[in-house]
């Protein structure tokens, strides 16, 4: 908030500014009625550009303005998404109706882990990892984990997308 108030601010001085020169230049022209055609021709020709930088300025500000709105639109629906990744695996898993111990397992293998790692990482043998992983892949329907990982991966995107102003989910 304090960043685009100072980037208004800014932007009013800069008009300020714009508008001061122009009106300078307008006295410097009405102050001297005797001046030579040439210098009344520059001078006259300043005022056209004093308002083309001003116009500048005010397009410039605009499209910062709307860049950072659309950078702020981005990162809240990138953090709602990311935010929610928990509560999206939390409701598969209980659709699923995964024990405690399959959802730490799921876990682990979403983040990549063999079945050897997942049993030194919970202190199991790798015989009872495989029945576990094999009771997820039962309970989900899916067949390993490359599907349980895209899976996942798929209800982010469409979390995302749903998340869209003006979208009401994902389309094909």
């Amino acid at each position: 908030m304090l960043e685009r108030f100072t980037t208004r601010m800014q932007m009013r001085c800069l008009l300020f500014c714009v508008l001061m020169i122009g009106a300078v230049q307008v006295a410097n022209i009405l102050e001297r009625p005797n001046v030579a055609p040439a210098w009344l021709l520059v001078d006259l020709s300043m005022l056209p550009l004093i308002a083309l930088c001003g116009l500048m300025g005010l397009l410039v500000y605009r499209r910062q303005s709307r860049a950072r709105d659309q950078r702020a639109e981005l990162e809240a629906r990138l953090s709602a998404a990311s935010g929610d990744i928990a509560g999206l695996l939390e409701r598969r898993f209980a659709d699923w109706r995964l024990s405690r111990t399959e959802r730490e397992v799921a876990l682990l293998i979403i983040k990549g882990f063999s079945n050897c790692e997942i049993a030194e990482l919970r202190g199991t043998r790798p015989a009872t990892t495989k029945c576990q992983t094999s009771a997820i892949f039962r309970k989900s329907g899916l067949s390993n984990r490359q599907q349980l990982a895209s899976m996942l991966l798929e209800d982010v995107v469409d979390r995302m997308s749903e998340a869209e102003p003006g979208r009401q989910g994902a389309t094909p």
